[in-house]
Formats: C-alpha cells, structure tokens, sequence
C-alpha cells in the first residue's frame, strides 16, 4: 500500500479528512481491496461506527460506511451480477460480455463483436488443471471437468496457485497461469482470445489460410499462424514473449514481427520494439509459509526449447530457512514422461552452503520421492531431448522451513529457456554467500 493512502486511512480514522480527502477515500476503497480491508479492521479496532464527526460530510461518510459494508464478490460472481443487469436487445453484438470485461478491467476496449450465436460452438477441452478456477457461461457460472467442452463466449477466471490447460480440436494448447482472467471465442473457423488479465502460454499449430488465431489484450493484438509463446497482461502494460516461430504484435497502428528468443512490450509510455529474450519464462507468486499447502503447481509449456533452468530465488528477503523442493520435476510429451529427478544435469548449485543436499526431503510429514531439494537461491539445469513439450511440477516448502517461528521462508520458483552469462554469475555469486 502506497504510504499516502496509509495516511489517508490514519486521517479518515481519526476523523482530521476534509471534503475533497473524504470523496478521495471513497473512491479508492471502491477500487482497492486492500484498502478496504485496512479501513474495516480500523474500524473495528477502534470500535467505530462513522469516525467523520462533520455533520456537512455526512452523505459522504455515508456512502464510505456503505462501500465498507458491500460484499466482496469474487470475480466470476461479479460477472454474472453484471450480466444479469443488462439486458441486449435482439440481435445485438455480443456487447454483454464486452461490457462485464469493461467492468472487471476499467476501460479495457475490446476488439471482438463476435455475434451471439442461436447455438453453441464448441472450442476447446480442458485438458487438465491444478487448484481452483471457474467458468462463466452466459448467465450462469458452470462447473466442468477434465474432459468437459468449452463453448466460444465462455469466460475463464484462475485463482490463486493454480492453472488450467486447454485443448483445440486442431492440437493447438492453451495454459493459462494463476490469477488470469480471459474469454475464447470462434467465429467461422478463426480462433480469438481476449486476455483481460494474468498469463497464458500458447503451443498454437499451423492455421489455416485467412483464419490466423488472435490474442486480444488492452494495449495489443498478436496475429499467429503457428508458434510458441507467452502472453501476459496487466492494467498497465502487456508483454509477448516467444520461444518458437514468429508472432505479428500490433498496438495503437503499428506493427512489429517477434521471433524465437525475442520479445516486445505494448504499454502507454515506453517505445514499442523488439528486444531479445532474458530467456524467464514463468515465476510463481511467492511462496510462504501461509501459502495454501505451502505449495504451487507449476506447468510450463518447453515445446522448441533446448535447455530448461530451473531456479528458486529468495523472493526479496534473507535466505533464512528458504528450504524449498521440486517435487516430481518431470518432462512430458510425445515421448512420454521424463523424470528429472534421474537424469544427469548440466548444472546443479544449491544455496545451502553451496553443496547438493543428499539427505530426506520431508513435506507434511511425507518423504518425497524423485524430487530435488532447492533452498534458495539454487539453480539446476538440463539438455531437453527432442519429444518433450511440457514441464511440470510441484514447487513446495519443506517441513525444516517453518520449524523456527520467527523466520519467514520466502521463494520464487522460476522456469528459464537460458540465462545470460552476466546474470548466471551474479546468481551463482548469491550461493557463495551461504
């Protein structure tokens, strides 16, 4: 939380905000979860039901306490509430979902006007998923599972430490990562995502012929034929990274080609352009000890890649008890299952006193098996054979991490295609500090 709205919320509480401060209040805890929260446990810490004692501000302290006392709805239940107060007129583009879009995102502009369709289209399977997710279909949130058929229109909503993977019938896959948010569509054969927020990675094959697929995201359009690569979003920016093949990136009329181990960032401020690749490709939340299972599923799409690093990083603080593990690291593919855990790496560098820990690895009182012990900071590194497109696996803190209360285990489990010569010395610098 910036410093200012803690002083505003010290301020509302001790009841020193004027008119324009009070307004201000309000409109930030109508947008800020985190500010809400704050204000409602001030509130109740000091057992407050209004904390404005101005009588000419009491419309507007009125409408703080209501802002306080509103539900906070989960994302996709927000998007059905607003569904369901519109209503489209016959015939109408397919402005429903657009304007619930808009509502979620701010002022998100969407590019597709997808005409709603008298039956449904089926897009996708949903291959498989890890954690929680939702589906939204029209009116109704819908549960699905591994198998089930996704209808173009649907809307996807991952949560927290969790992801889910989609299958088109042409073999082309989606992964979308924690805490995206996003829409499929088609429409005569063409093949549309609308990225509102979050993460995907994409192994699209080759289209046919004036049907290329199309992301949409805020700040830009990618047009793909066939390639790998990495889609991601926020308010304030949105970054394509690929891995193989080559990808139009379009944004405010121009045009760039991003090709392998290339990558380029559309946002308001900084020059649109080409720039090669740092070669990271995921990074997980970070990971505590109140991390839900002290865990996080990781899949990562490796399909044209030749070496795969896999790092754990601190996640910003000391290294203190940051004893973390890969549980079953593993490729997967045409070829099979291919566990990592067996295979003879060509770097391994374990923070703890730089040396391979050989002895057991304890999570929830189990001993893992085929996993690789990571405290931080670490990193391992293989040849990736041909036949395997897929990594997964379990990014968890140990047992031995939460033993001493004071300290707070805190990682970063991160997947790399590389890692430049200047960046792999300064993180090997970082294990000789143990």
């Amino acid at each position: 939380m910036k410093p200012e709205h803690s002083t505003l919320i010290e301020k509302y509480l001790d009841s020193k905000l004027d008119e324009a401060q009070l307004a201000e209040l309000n409109q930030l805890i109508k947008e800020d979860s985190e500010i809400k929260k704050q204000v409602s446990l001030g509130l109740e810490l000091r057992g407050m039901i209004q904390c404005s004692k101005q009588d000419q501000y009491t419309e507007l302290e009125d409408m703080v306490i209501s802002q306080l006392k509103a539900p906070q709805l989960k994302l996709e239940d927000r998007v059905i509430k607003e569904l369901k107060g519109t209503s489209p007129k016959k015939n109408s583009h397919n402005w429903v979902l657009a304007a619930a879009a808009m509502f979620l995102v701010g002022s998100i502009v969407l590019l597709s006007n997808v005409l709603i369709s008298s039956s449904p289209i089926e897009v996708a399977v949903l291959k498989d998923f890890k954690g929680q997710f939702s589906v939204v279909r029209g009116e109704e949130k819908i549960v699905i599972q591994e198998g089930g058929i996704l209808h173009s229109g649907d809307l996807l909503n991952i949560e927290d430490y969790s992801h889910l993977s989609i299958e088109y019938d042409d073999g082309s896959n989606l992964i979308f990562h924690e805490n995206s948010f996003a829409k499929i569509s088609e429409l005569d054969g063409k093949k549309n995502v609308e990225l509102f927020s979050g993460k995907l990675q994409a192994d699209i094959e080759k289209q046919p012929v004036g049907k290329q697929m199309e992301f949409i995201t805020k700040y830009s359009k990618s047009v793909v034929l066939g390639t790998s690569f990495t889609l991601s979003t926020t308010d304030s920016s949105t970054t394509l990274n690929v891995s193989e093949g080559e990808v139009r990136f379009s944004s405010k009329g121009k045009s760039l080609k991003v090709k392998s181990s290339q990558y380029a960032t559309a946002d308001d401020g900084n020059e649109f352009k080409v720039q090669k690749s740092s070669g990271l490709i995921y990074k997980s939340p970070l990971v505590t000890k109140h991390t839900p299972g002290r865990s996080i599923p990781i899949k990562v799409n490796i399909k044209g890649l030749k070496k795969i690093y896999l790092v754990v990083s601190n996640g910003g603080e000391n290294s203190h008890d940051d004893h973390s593990a890969w549980k079953a690291p593993r490729l997967t593919g045409p070829k099979g299952s291919l566990d990592l855990s067996k295979q003879p790496w060509t770097l391994a560098k374990v923070g703890h006193r730089g040396i391979i820990k050989k002895e057991s690895l304890i999570y929830n009182g189990i001993e893992l098996k085929n996993s690789l012990y990571a405290h931080a900071t670490s990193v391992f590194s293989w040849d990736i054979p041909e036949g395997y497109h897929i990594f997964e696996a379990e990014g968890v803190l140990l047992d031995s991490s939460v033993l001493i209360e004071e300290d707070a285990p805190t990682v970063n489990f991160e997947v790399h295609t590389h890692i430049p010569e200047k960046d792999l010395k300064k993180l090997l610098r970082k294990l000789l500090q143990y």
